[in-house]
């Protein structure tokens, strides 16, 4: 069973890749997951001006006027969080929480989906907070950081029950695959550092899902997928370029913050296409 399900299971090797990589050195799995959010991750919205032009051709709306009301409001939402980098990363947690949950739903309903996107967020800042604070203090002063440092301890604890709960419930339903993934990534969560922690979830999970469910949506995309990923993240590449002026991007932590301003522009409007295409 667990070799059948390794042989396709994105999040065991993700796992296993990344765990090698921290068992070597930290900081190597740390910029191996960055890398893998960037050029694996970020294109998994491949496929975002395709469901837009579905969702919004047929209300007389050109593909010229979609293609920049949605760089329009990725700009803005960038834009928003480096002029008030606090506010903006609260905006981008709350959007990316009911974007992955509303992701996880359609896999293992709507309950075990707010747990899990929960879990994925919460887990890799709570239990390695010393190792996450360098990432966050862009967005937030050391000060705060400190402040809700029990707090935070709590909710990991209160995360890693609630995970462990959803996955016996997944095994009593009989939905080993998912329950074993799920427990590959709580594993993660826990040992690995947190980049390399969420990016086991991230793109074993959230974006296969999505794009498992694009490709059946649009069975016959001129593009192949391949080649749209090679698309995007070069598009990512060019957009992390202008960062180069406010952050250094050879810096691990500030190519991170770099990145969170990025993946903030295009998570908002991926999640309004993504919500109202679905």
């Amino acid at each position: 069973m667990v070799l059948g399900v390794m042989r396709q299971s994105w999040v065991m090797w993700l796992v296993l890749m990344l765990c090698s990589c921290f068992v070597l050195k930290a900081e190597w799995a740390e910029w191996l997951a960055l890398g893998l959010i960037i050029f694996a991750g970020i294109p998994h919205g491949a496929y975002d001006l395709r469901a837009a032009d579905k969702v919004w051709r047929g209300l007389g709306h050109t593909r010229w006027l979609i293609g920049v009301g949605y760089v329009a409001v990725g700009v803005a939402m960038s834009l928003f969080c480096l002029g008030w980098p606090a506010l903006g990363l609260i905006l981008f947690l709350g959007l990316s929480l009911t974007h992955f949950a509303e992701g996880e739903s359609f896999v293992i309903g709507r309950l075990g989906g707010w747990v899990t996107a929960t879990a994925a967020i919460v887990l890799p800042i709570a239990l390695h907070q010393e190792a996450a604070r360098p990432y966050l203090t862009y967005f937030l002063s050391l000060a705060l950081l400190q402040q809700i440092a029990l707090p935070l301890m709590w909710a990991g604890a209160f995360a890693v029950c609630a995970v462990l709960l959803q996955i016996i419930r997944l095994v009593r339903q009989g939905r080993l695959v998912d329950g074993l993934e799920i427990g590959c990534c709580l594993v993660a969560w826990v040992i690995l550092s947190p980049l390399a922690g969420f990016a086991v979830w991230f793109i074993g999970r959230h974006s296969r899902h999505h794009l498992q469910r694009c490709r059946e949506q649009f069975p016959t995309a001129g593009l192949g997928i391949s080649r749209e990923f090679l698309v995007v993240s070069a598009a990512a590449i060019l957009l992390l370029a202008p960062l180069g002026l406010r952050f250094n991007l050879s810096v691990l932590e500030e190519l991170f913050a770099a990145s969170i301003v990025l993946i903030a522009g295009l998570t908002l409007p991926h999640m309004v296409v993504t919500h109202l295409f679905e």
